[in-house]
């Protein structure tokens, strides 16, 4: 492509059609302040600052729903309590033995 034709029929093409004179009041302000701040440098601070602040306030809303659902649950059965004991028993196993291969927990 021959970008010195292109530019000038782009040009010609541009001399034929006017700007018309119904463009807003500050139009062109609005837009160069538009690209400057787009320019400006990038504050990664306030991108991390923003992001962990979005993060605390999901975690809050998930900690409120399990709230809400532990709180709806009735109270607990004794087979739950003993199946938790059985398995923080076995949690304990898993965790002492990750040294001692000859310990077929699985």
């Amino acid at each position: 492509m021959n970008l010195n034709q292109l530019q000038s029929t782009l040009m010609a093409s541009a001399r034929r059609n006017p700007p018309s004179d119904s463009v807003p009041f500050g139009f062109e302000t609005r837009v160069m302040a538009r690209v400057r701040e787009a320019s400006a440098a990038v504050d990664l601070l306030a991108d991390w600052t923003r992001g962990f602040w979005r993060a605390a306030v999901s975690s809050v809303g998930v900690f409120a729903v399990a709230l809400a659902v532990h709180v709806s649950q009735p109270a607990s059965s004794p087979d739950w309590a003993d199946s938790m004991e059985t398995f923080s028993a076995d949690l304990d196993a898993a965790s002492v033995a990750q040294g001692d291969s000859s310990m077929d927990l699985w």
